[in-house]
């Protein structure tokens, strides 16, 4: 059967545990205790974990990165976290 969509396999990934890092930024550069962000951080570690077990293009894999990508975007945004991309 052919299809459309251009076969390119996905990037593999290991689980890690962004909570931590987040938490121990969020003590270095914010006057806040990282306590008080444990459901936020519990909910990125699931949408992460959803993301790195699409194994598909299908659309809820798609919704899946795309959801996950969105929120990494806007955690960046709202922390100011300095990304230093060479």
């Amino acid at each position: 059967m052919s299809s459309n969509m251009l076969q390119i396999p996905f990037r593999r990934t290991q689980s890690v545990n962004l909570s931590t890092a987040i938490k121990s930024y969020i003590d270095s550069k914010f006057d806040q205790q990282p306590a008080a962000f444990d459901d936020d951080c519990q909910a990125i570690e699931r949408l992460r974990e959803d993301a790195i077990h699409v194994v598909e293009p299908h659309n809820t894999g798609i919704q899946k990165l795309t959801s996950y990508a969105a929120q990494l975007r806007y955690m960046v945004s709202r922390l100011m976290i300095e990304l230093n991309l060479v």
